[in-house]
């Protein structure tokens, strides 16, 4: 595929207000549909940049207030309030937490589990551990929220497995291309480079199902949107059997849905904050002639006037009451919007350990966003899994072994919760019997990889002490 036909993507994008009349109707009438669309904002990449870091929040675009003398002449500009609250940090932080903290769930869906392949899942957990895959994962969903889309590329360095995380934070642009089953069947990284001149040059690597071509452009005067692009050296096989590229992107960033709240809610937080500014000192409104104000430091603080003299204290405004509100009912609804719950030590006062349905109660709201987000990341996962069995089987010189595993690898959505109640459940459940222990191993936040193995074993040696002492009682 040429490089013109790679860079070009679905722009990110927010939806305007519909404002076109579609006209009126009878009952039974029946009318021919067509697709009319909706407007929508593009939004590129660098507005949500500048949206997650307070520094670049609309509300520091905000104009400083013009100071005239009496005669109307310019003075000076003087500054005004702007505060910048980072809602959008919180809310990609707190999605981020609930979806990548824990672990991979790693789930064998052998039909026959034998020992060969027991002991070949244990190497491939052991594996993705090694291999920092947690961090990667991590990475990526943390771009994917913030940015609005992210890819994980797996390579391989003298038959070693590696992994490198694509995103527009790391100064990558990225063009997924899909065949007609959505596929993907080409992937395209543009990025910027310096050559052995020591100028800036950009480069775009393309994927396919076995090579890796990469291309230059640079373009006249400095500008990388002039020129053409240009091969840089042969194609290089990338030595999978299908693109090592793991994709995902939506249409927004996390906090697209409550950027507009978000933006109010900074503006009428700067506009109190200035009106404290003007009200912070009391007010004295004196009329007539007062001969001496008294000083700061006196005990016994006295105004003396004449007859017609009169001095007393402006009352603060009763504003800030009714602004507070508004803040709150608009913080409110940034997190109820994002899903995101904002809870603070204070916020829940118990003597003991909360039970677990209080727990899931409390964060009802982050937890269904992570459980609806964990679904939309099952393709991306899927995917890791699968490049992953294929190069670390390579690595590991067990091609065929790692290949024929099946098995499953899903988000496991973390939730505060009460461990102690959890083991104690599923230990009860085991004793009555209605809980394997396999699978109370596979679920116990206490085990560690190769637990059900190590299950195996405990039995057997068990078992055959007990048939020790039944052979040595005999004789």
């Amino acid at each position: 595929m040429e490089p013109k036909l790679i860079t070009v993507k679905e722009p990110f994008k927010r939806v305007l207000p519909y404002t076109q009349r579609m006209g009126v109707t009878v009952d039974g009438e029946k009318i021919p549909m067509e697709f009319d669309g909706n407007t929508w904002e593009i939004i590129n990449q660098e507005k949500l940049i500048s949206e997650l870091s307070p520094s670049g929040h609309k509300i520091n675009n905000r104009p400083d207030k013009r100071i005239n003398d009496k005669d109307g002449n310019f003075l000076k500009l003087q500054s005004v309030a702007k505060i910048a609250v980072p809602f959008q940090k919180i809310i990609a932080t707190k999605q981020k937490i609930h979806l990548a903290t824990k672990d991979i769930k790693f789930t064998l869906t052998e039909k026959d589990r034998t020992e060969a392949k027991e002991n070949t899942f244990i190497q491939f957990k052991q594996a993705w551990k090694e291999k920092n895959m947690q961090v990667a994962l991590s990475k990526c969903i943390g771009s994917w929220l913030e940015t609005g889309d992210t890819a994980l590329y797996f390579y391989r360095n003298d038959n070693k497995l590696g992994w490198k995380e694509f995103g527009f934070k790391n100064g990558d642009l990225l063009f997924p291309h899909y065949d007609y089953y959505d596929n993907l069947d080409a992937f395209g990284r543009m990025y910027r480079s310096v050559n052995a001149e020591g100028k800036s040059i950009t480069k775009l690597d393309v994927f396919d199902k076995k090579e890796i071509i990469t291309y230059i452009k640079r373009g006249a005067f400095g500008s990388t949107f002039m020129g053409e692009w240009k091969q840089d050296g042969d194609p290089k096989a990338h030595g999978f059997s299908d693109i090592p590229i793991c994709y995902k992107r939506s249409n927004d960033a996390c906090w697209g849905d409550v950027q507009p709240l978000i933006d109010s809610y900074e503006e009428s937080v700067s506009s109190m904050s200035e009106n404290n500014r003007y009200y912070a000192n009391a007010i004295l409104f004196i009329t007539g002639q007062i001969k001496d104000l008294p000083g700061r430091d006196e005990s016994a603080k006295i105004l003396q006037g004449g007859v017609d003299s009169k001095a007393q204290f402006l009352s603060y405004p009763e504003s800030n009451s009714a602004m507070a509100a508004e803040l709150k009912i608009l913080a409110e609804h940034i997190f109820m919007g994002s899903f995101t719950v904002s809870i603070s030590p204070d916020t829940v006062k118990s003597s003991g350990d909360l039970p677990g349905i209080t727990v899931k109660l409390l964060f009802s709201p982050a937890v269904e966003k992570a459980l609806d987000s964990a679904k939309e990341l099952d393709e991306f996962i899927d995917r890791a899994v699968m490049l992953f069995k294929e190069g670390y089987g390579i690595e590991s010189g067990s091609s065929l072994s790692f290949k024929t595993l099946k098995l499953r690898g899903e988000i496991d959505i973390y939730v505060p919760q009460n461990d102690a109640e959890l083991i104690r459940t599923l230990n009860e459940s085991i004793g009555y019997g209605s809980l394997s222990k396999e699978t109370g191993a596979e679920v116990n936040p206490l085990g560690i990889n190769g637990e059900h193995k190590r299950i195996k074993e405990q039995i057997a040696s068990e078992n055959a002490g007990s048939n020790d002492i039944i052979t040595n009682t005999v004789i």
